[in-house]
Formats: structure tokens, sequence, C-alpha cells
């Protein structure tokens, strides 16, 4: 049997560049898909830190905003780039994707498809209004809501739906995380 030793930090903080201090640790999902191949290929694993102090798990690597499913992640990254070409050109905050419900823009476009809007059409409003969001610092959901094309397909609580539904998604999959890494002990 393949025997791993599998070396995390221990850190619980940094110093940042002002002096200031600020916590940190090992990010939850980084530590757990490497760990989780290594398990599926029958190693034996052993988690260790260097100074031999648990390991400490960053605290905002279980924060919702890190665990959007793919298809919704990689759906807003296709709407960004129609009215960003380069990567470098478009920078997506925390704040976009949780209070400014992007994040919900492949539901919205689902849920418009549904309700007899042409599949291109439904695209184009979604375009639009992600980068009126993006650009505006506004919540999606709640330009959709004003908006009158929107609404004539979705209610305002359809489309706070499929937001809360992206949200409801993000915190089982970290609630998920949570329970996998509580299942190992070295973690």
């Amino acid at each position: 049997m393949t025997r791993i030793l599998f070396l995390v930090s221990s850190a619980h903080s940094i110093v940042l560049a002002d002096g200031s201090s600020h916590e940190a640790g090992i990010f939850a999902s980084a530590a757990l898909k490497p760990y989780d191949r290594f398990a599926a290929a029958g190693a034996e694993i052993a988690v260790a830190t260097v100074d031999g102090k648990p390991p400490q798990l960053d605290p905002f690597g279980l924060e919702l905003i890190f665990h959007y499913p793919d298809e919704d992640t990689d759906f807003l990254a296709s709407i960004t780039r129609t009215f960003m070409r380069k990567v470098e050109d478009i920078r997506i905050t925390l704040q976009h994707l949780s209070e400014f419900d992007l994040i919900a823009a492949r539901r919205i476009f689902e849920a418009l498809k549904s309700a007899d809007t042409e599949p291109e059409k439904a695209r184009i409003l979604i375009e639009q209004m992600a980068r009126k969001a993006w650009s505006e610092s506004a919540n999606f959901v709640s330009l959709l809501s004003s908006h009158s094309e929107t609404i004539a397909k979705l209610s305002v609580t359809q489309l706070r739906e499929r937001a809360e539904a992206v949200h409801a998604d993000a915190k089982k999959s970290s609630y998920q995380l949570r329970q996998r890494l509580s299942a190992i002990p070295s973690f």
C-alpha cells in the first residue's frame, strides 16, 4: 500500500504588510480535493504539520461564497466574458456573487426559457442585466424585478427564489464539506 505524508499548514494567522494580523489557515476544499484523490487511489494518508500543531482551517474557506455549484459559476463566467473579453479586464468580487446575486444568472436564464422566452432573447437579457449589475454595483435580481419584459415572464418572487436556491445549494455544499472534514480526525 502506498503511504503519503500530507503536509499542511498549522498557521492561525498571517501578518499583513501594514503590520496587522489576519486570521488564516488551509483552504478546506483545496486540501480535501487531493486528499480525496489519494484516498480513492487506496493510499494510506497521514496528515501532519511542520510544527506538530493541528491544522487550522481558513474560516473564509467554509463560507458559502466559495461553494457555489460549478454550473452556476461557469455560466456566470460565460456571461461576464460577453462584456469583458479579456479575463484580466473584469473583476468579479465576492460581493457581486453574493450581495448582488449575479450567481443566479444561470437559474434565471433557465426559468426564462421555461417561461417560453426564446433562448437567444433570454441570454441577451441576462447579459445586459448582468453587465448593468456589475457596472453599477446593483443587485441583479432587483434590476430584473424592475424590468417589464422579465416581470411579464417571471414574478419577483420567482426571481428571488432562483437566487435563494443557488445560495441554498452553496450552503448545502459548505455544510457537506464541513461534515467531510470533521470525519477525518487529522483535520
